[in-house]
């Protein structure tokens, strides 16, 4: 038992160096942080991070510090810096920040987090209540733990595959790393089950996003600024015989490669998706997000009662999907909405009248503009401003050209389905002019 707590000592303290406390201005907090305060813009917020590469990059949750306007890092000899955002990632909660430093970091050594076992000793690491740097040991409880979180666009965190540790986790603790005993982050301190909605209450169930996610992600992230991640372009639904395709986007890499509604896929570049075991959905999101692109993939399906393999060439996955929208297109984001251009010539298959075309809005936040002025989904935006719209980064551009003229709401004209006419709606065009204001 000495020879254990020596051990303890040695490890907590060597790994003291590598672990900061942030403090984030005026954040947006997504539904990872507390319940009381989902979606709202808060004065601030407290996390905690560790470096992962001596250059000054530093790893933490995405929900730390989201749409923050400022973020400071306390170091562990108590010098406060001020960081600036590399790149975030909603889709698996994490988020990568910099600062500058006279000397080269001390960066936490990567463990394995597929190697790690359920009984194995583990130390989670971070700033729990604003107490700067605390450590709590526990046990990992289970494995591939996921449909944790649910939600809109904005609250959904993709990629879930979390580890399950008993370690005590409070609010602060978000972003610190989870240690092995050998002082190797095996994972991200992300969340924690409570007793209620409003609750903070911690009663033994915390997660920890795997270090092989975030690993990859923030590589990513600090040579790109977003996450280069694969696509494939399908609705589905976990079964117990694999993979079901509900529906297939129409031009995706799923349609290219043959990939049909009703299809139920087995197995993935050799990775077995039968048996409908909660890590299956996981491990099938991942392995397509990290697949290389454009080049053929194999396909284990099983179609009509007979088994096949297809070959899939997979894409980059467009900005609508994969986060990047909050961050090239910031209106958008606070619009609430996510949208996919709707050519004329598919307008009738999608309920609406032959030659319609603009943006189809697929999800809408509850937290947005769009959804406390009425917009459901399944709309078709036709116009902004009296512009037309038909991308991205043409919705963006009237939403800046409206906000930006005028202090006077927004016109947005919409078309539901199934509906003959459009109708104009008036949304306030404060919050884009806020976010203008703000950027400059």
């Amino acid at each position: 038992m000495q020879a254990f707590e020596s051990a303890l000592v040695d490890v907590v303290r060597e790994s003291r160096e590598s672990v900061v406390a942030i403090r984030a201005q005026d954040v947006t907090t997504p539904v990872a942080a507390s319940p009381r305060l989902r979606g709202r813009r808060i004065p601030h917020t407290s996390g905690a991070g560790f470096f992962i590469h001596p250059d000054g990059y530093i790893l933490t949750n995405d929900h730390v510090v989201h749409d923050a306007v400022d973020i400071y890092v306390t170091l562990s000899g108590g010098e406060r810096l001020e960081a600036t955002l590399t790149g975030t990632d909603a889709n698996t909660d994490l988020a990568v920040i910099k600062v500058e430093l006279d000397e080269p970091a001390r960066v936490m050594p990567p463990g394995d987090s597929d190697a790690a076992q359920v009984g194995q000793f583990v130390i989670s690491l971070g700033n729990p209540l604003s107490l700067d740097f605390s450590a709590n040991i526990g046990i990992i409880s289970a494995k591939g733990r996921g449909n944790l979180i649910g939600g809109g666009d904005g609250d959904l965190i993709r990629y879930q595959d979390f580890i399950q540790t008993d370690a005590y986790m409070n609010r602060g603790n978000s972003g610190g790393p989870l240690i092995n005993l050998r002082g190797e982050a095996i994972g991200v301190n992300s969340m924690i089950r409570t007793q209620g909605r409003d609750s903070d209450e911690y009663i033994g169930l915390g997660f920890a996003i795997p270090m092989k996610i975030a690993a990859s992600v923030s590589a990513d992230i600090i040579e790109h600024g977003h996450v280069i991640r694969g696509w494939l372009g399908i609705e589905f639904r976990s079964t117990p015989e694999g993979i079901r395709v509900l529906r297939v986007v129409p031009g995706s890499p799923a349609q290219v490669g043959d990939l049909r509604a009703g299809d139920v896929i087995t197995a993935v570049d050799g990775v077995d998706l039968r048996g409908g075991a909660p890590h299956v959905e996981p491990a099938f999101k991942w392995t397509i997000a990290t697949a290389p692109l454009d080049t053929g993939i194999p396909f284990a399906i099983s179609r009509d009662g007979t088994s096949e393999t297809l070959t899939v060439a997979l894409q980059q996955m467009p900005d609508e999907y994969s986060g990047v929208t909050r961050l090239r297109f910031p209106l958008v984001s606070a619009l609430g909405v996510r949208v996919r251009p709707l050519p004329a010539e598919a307008a009738v298959v999608h309920g609406f009248d032959k030659g319609d075309e603009g943006l189809i809005i697929e999800d809408v936040s509850r937290d947005g503009v769009a959804a406390a002025a009425g917009v459901g989904r399944g709309a078709l935006i036709v116009s902004v401003g009296g512009l037309t719209v038909y991308t991205t980064e043409s919705l963006e551009a009237t939403l800046r050209h409206a906000a930006g003229s005028s202090s006077r709401p927004i016109s947005i004209e919409i078309k539901l389905r199934n509906t003959a006419g459009t109708k104009k709606l008036a949304i306030p065009s404060e919050p884009f002019r806020k976010l203008l204001e703000d950027k400059d």
